[in-house]
């Protein structure tokens, strides 16, 4: 009986024996699978990257348009300016418009009080008076002294007079005669003062010359006001014509020669592009300023509105005609000691260098004057470790 229980519990501690070593045996084979597959995928992902050509993004030249923009700074000025002085000396005694005033041709912008020159005139009117009486005088004895002259003569042909009465009487005519000459000369003078002296009355009434605006006054009423001396004096005002500026720019020698008469030209505000004037180009210097060596251009924009004013800072757009050319990603380009080149992918997916020609740099693209026709396909930043001909799996860059 004891036997019999001994045997039991033998074979119950085996059983249970057996059954652990299943569940663990079970339990090992359950997680040595996944990590068996791991490692055999990742052996045939690592063979097939071996085996497999490298991938590189691709992406095609582009061209750009057949004619160039660019912007330049420029400045605005009036198109006519002129400081106003004086031709008369005085003082100031009427003023009869200030800065901001908007004037047009011949309004009167100041009188200048000179009462002298007045004086002057008056005077002179009277001695031209005195020289015309003097000259009626002279006239009258120029009269008999020819009339005695020709009569002495008609008595010395029947020797009813001297000889010398005769001389007598033709120099007392030829006195007359100069004398009449001399009269005359003195009243041209006595005239031509007083056309000075009424000019310079007129000088003292100072008119615009042209449509405009008043933009500096340099004298209040009672000023002495100096006549001729534009080096020493400010000037009475300073007039603007401001419903037409003139736009100045100054164009870089590389495109100086592209810039003709006539070609269009967006003018606007730094701070607000799209309110812009569309204009022309008016006048340019035709020469190159050997010290910034630039090309003046003139553009003459409307300006009824006078949303612009002399003296602003503004850009201006200028389009040029130009050829087009190969535009490239800028992440194209290698840059190696030899020089510059692109990765040009070549027949059968093949790696081909080609040198090329930077002509400008546009940020995200370049623009090329040599070394490729533009139907080329050009590896994206292929780095060092393509060798000529390495054959690779291209992946165009998403549009």
């Amino acid at each position: 009986m004891t036997l019999s229980s001994n045997a039991k519990a033998f074979l119950s501690s085996v059983t249970t024996i057996l059954a652990t070593i299943a569940i663990l045996g079970g339990l090992f084979a359950f997680g040595a699978a996944p990590k068996i597959s791991r490692r055999d995928k990742a052996r045939a992902i690592a063979l097939d990257h071996a085996t497999r050509p490298p991938r590189v993004t691709v992406s095609k030249v582009g061209l750009t348009a057949p004619f160039h923009t660019f912007v330049l700074p420029g400045s605005t000025v009036a198109n006519q300016e002129t400081r106003i002085y004086a031709r008369a000396k005085g003082y100031l005694g009427e003023q009869r418009v200030d800065i901001g005033d908007s004037v047009s041709v011949r309004d009167v912008l100041a009188v200048i009080e000179a009462p002298e020159v007045q004086a002057e005139l008056d005077e002179a009117k009277a001695s031209l008076s005195q020289s015309q009486a003097e000259r009626q005088r002279i006239d009258a004895e120029l009269g008999l002294s020819k009339i005695r002259f020709a009569r002495e003569q008609k008595l010395s042909q029947s020797q009813a007079t001297s000889q010398e009465t005769v001389d007598q009487r033709e120099a007392e005519y030829k006195v007359a005669l100069a004398a009449q000459k001399m009269a005359s000369a003195t009243i041209d003078a006595r005239q031509a003062q007083i056309e000075r002296l009424k000019q310079q009355i007129r000088f003292q009434t100072i008119e615009a010359p042209f449509d405009g605006v008043i933009t500096e006054r340099a004298y209040d009423v009672g000023a002495l006001i100096t006549a001729d001396s534009p080096e020493d004096a400010p000037g009475l005002f300073r007039l603007s014509e401001i419903d037409r500026l003139r736009v100045i720019v100054e164009i870089p020698q590389h495109y100086a020669t592209a810039i003709s008469v006539g070609d269009e030209v967006g003018i606007f505000r730094v701070n607000n592009r799209q309110d812009r004037v569309l204009a022309s180009v008016t006048r340019t210097s035709r020469s190159i300023s050997p010290d910034a060596r630039t090309l003046r251009v003139e553009v003459q924009i409307p300006n009824e509105d006078h949303r612009l004013l002399p003296g602003m800072y503004i850009e201006a757009e200028f389009k040029v005609n130009q050829p087009s050319r190969v535009l490239i990603p800028s992440g194209a380009l290698i840059t190696r000691g030899s020089g510059t080149k692109v990765a040009v992918l070549a027949q059968n997916n093949t790696v081909a260098y080609r040198d090329v020609t930077v002509l400008r740099d546009q940020g995200s693209s370049l623009e090329l004057s040599a070394g490729l026709v533009g139907d080329e396909t050009l590896i994206i930043r292929p780095g060092d470790d393509f060798k000529e001909g390495t054959v690779v799996d291209p992946v165009t860059t998403p549009s």
